[in-house]
């Protein structure tokens, strides 16, 4: 199952949505389900009270698929795909003041990156493919607000035991969906999850098994 986001609404506002993260509280994504019989969904995502929301859906009519009936309206899962669509427009919000540049770190070098202000204390950067960015292949700048890979805070750490609790519970392997969803190395990933269990965010390891002893 594959989520794209469009553009945001034109009032849209960029909201903390979750510790350590940014979304714009109107915007609009197209499912794309794993079986090509079942129809795209195009949804409109609302962010109301904290709590994300459906408040427009269009179906189209799979590949290979048939007619779309009632049926197949109640077949759509559609909190998983509003869930979906949140986590592929979810952006990193970190702490910087009005004018502060901002760079990122990866491998040992910095680079401006492309962010979005939040408010006067913060600002979100897109996460997908940041490192390869072109705001990453310009030129090196000095000084300014980093957002390195390689340091992270006790926000973050309770981020990564999330992630790597949501990933056993869904039978995915803890430590690549960590690595997927802060867009980071498996290995990076790896020492993210082994200071998660030294800060006490995640139990200790099973022997020669992931997950935690409770």
């Amino acid at each position: 199952m594959k989520a794209t986001i469009n553009e945001p609404h034109p009032d849209a506002e960029l909201i903390r949505h979750r510790p350590g993260y940014a979304v714009w509280n109107r915007f609009s994504a197209t499912i794309e389900p794993d079986n090509s019989a079942d129809p795209t969904c195009h949804i409109e995502v609302a962010v109301e009270g904290g709590r994300p929301v459906c408040t427009e859906l269009r179906l189209e009519r799979g590949l290979e698929g048939k007619p779309i009936t009632g049926t197949a309206l109640r077949d759509i899962p559609l909190k998983t795909y509003v869930d979906l669509a949140v986590d592929a427009a979810t952006q990193l919000a970190i702490q910087a003041a009005p004018g502060e540049p901002i760079f990122v770190t990866e491998d040992g070098e910095d680079a401006h990156v492309h962010h979005y202000r939040i408010d006067d204390e913060w600002v979100a950067i897109p996460v997908v493919g940041l490192p390869r960015s072109k705001q990453f292949q310009a030129a090196k700048g000095a000084g300014g607000r980093k957002y390195s890979g390689g340091r992270v805070g006790d926000e973050e750490l309770r981020n990564v035991a999330r992630a790597y609790r949501a990933a056993l519970v869904e039978g995915k392997p803890p430590t690549a969906t960590v690595a997927e969803e802060l867009h980071v190395s498996r290995s990076t990933a790896g020492r993210y999850v082994q200071r998660a269990r030294e800060k006490g965010f995640l139990g200790p390891t099973r022997p020669r098994l992931a997950g935690e002893q409770l």
